[in-house]
């Protein structure tokens, strides 16, 4: 079960990746089993919104949480995506065969309060000096975090006696290299998007000033589409059927263009060599469709006519399968058509 802690500086309406960082962290499935699981997630999450300056909300697919809002308010100018210092609970598991090592989950706070206590290099421990009311109120906290947080950790446990997790400390400022990493990929979004807005804006404007324009037909998102041709009298739809026709002229092999819809999807093969038992798509480049209907019709052709499939590109061809696609490089397509699967 993986509970998705995603801090934000914007309201959770409007909130977007690149505006905000995410931390997640893991319970055991077991944990589903326990009473009010859902209202003990709920609670960890309650507890980190309370130690965090960022709006928060959370996932966790296994409850039914999607985006479930936590925290709508920040109470900090800071900016999430720009703090790499994090608030960092340590939790860990005695080593268990085959590992050597212990197994570690840590629970980040991102963009986490003012803590009442000063950073160490090692993890403060669960009993810690209390000498005013914040570090009495910031402790309590903590310690009802840790314990949720244990009770759904040890849901898996055989038996009490088994070892089980145990909570190892708390750091209130550590330097994040993962958050940077995060940072640098927002910042690399953010830019996109400002990019993408203003040549939307740029061609907005411009249809404005010549509303009879001719649409650019080149360009980002955009192919020249396949050029149409004759040959032997037949009408192709691209330069690539009409190369791989001519191919077979060449070479003395019947063919016949189009000439059926198969399998339960209607597709459409582009050639037929009745000599060869063979179809032929010739393909420009591949669809997502392709995917599934080539393999249907291939199993169709299988079963019901003992034909094959083979498509043909302008690079790697391919001899597709009922469940799969096996390329065949460009010298060895002929010898393949001839020499069966």
């Amino acid at each position: 079960m993986k509970l998705t802690f995603f801090y934000s500086d914007l309201p959770i309406e409007d909130a977007r990746p690149a505006y905000g960082c995410k931390a997640t962290f893991e319970f055991p499935d077991e944990a589903l089993n326990i009473a009010d699981c859902r209202k003990h997630i709920l609670k960890i999450a309650t507890l980190v919104g309370e130690m965090t300056d960022a709006i928060m909300y959370i996932t966790c697919k296994e409850l039914d949480l999607q985006q479930h809002p936590i925290k709508l308010a920040k109470t900090s100018a800071l900016i999430v995506t720009n703090t790499f210092r994090n608030c960092v609970l340590y939790f860990e598991h005695p080593k268990q065969r085959p590992s050597r090592y212990p197994q570690r989950r840590n629970l980040k706070i991102l963009l986490p309060s003012k803590a009442p206590y000063q950073d160490t290099e090692t993890p403060l421990p669960f009993q810690i000096a209390v000498s005013n009311e914040d570090q009495r109120r910031y402790l309590d906290r903590l310690h009802a975090l840790v314990d949720t947080c244990l009770l759904l950790l040890n849901a898996d446990a055989p038996h009490p006696k088994f070892k089980e997790w145990r909570y190892l400390g708390f750091r209130t400022q550590v330097h994040d290299n993962a958050a940077i990493t995060q940072f640098n990929k927002a910042g690399d979004q953010r830019m996109r998007e400002a990019l993408k807005r203003d040549r939307a804006i740029a061609h907005a404007k411009a249809r404005q000033a010549d509303p009879n324009a001719p649409a650019p037909s080149t360009g980002a998102g955009r192919r020249p589409g396949a050029v149409p041709g004759i040959f032997k009298g037949v009408q192709f739809r691209s330069q690539l059927e009409i190369r791989f026709a001519s191919e077979l002229e060449s070479r003395g092999i019947r063919w016949r263009y189009e000439v059926e819809r198969l399998g339960e999807g209607n597709y459409l093969v582009d050639f037929y060599l009745p000599d060869l038992k063979v179809w032929v798509e010739v393909k420009g480049r591949f669809e997502p469709r392709d995917d599934y209907l080539l393999k249907e019709v291939a199993a169709y052709l299988k079963q019901k006519r003992g034909e094959r499939l083979l498509v043909y590109t302008s690079g790697t061809c391919f001899a597709v399968h009922p469940t799969r696609f096996t390329e065949i490089k460009r010298q060895n397509f002929w010898e393949r058509m001839y020499g069966g699967s």
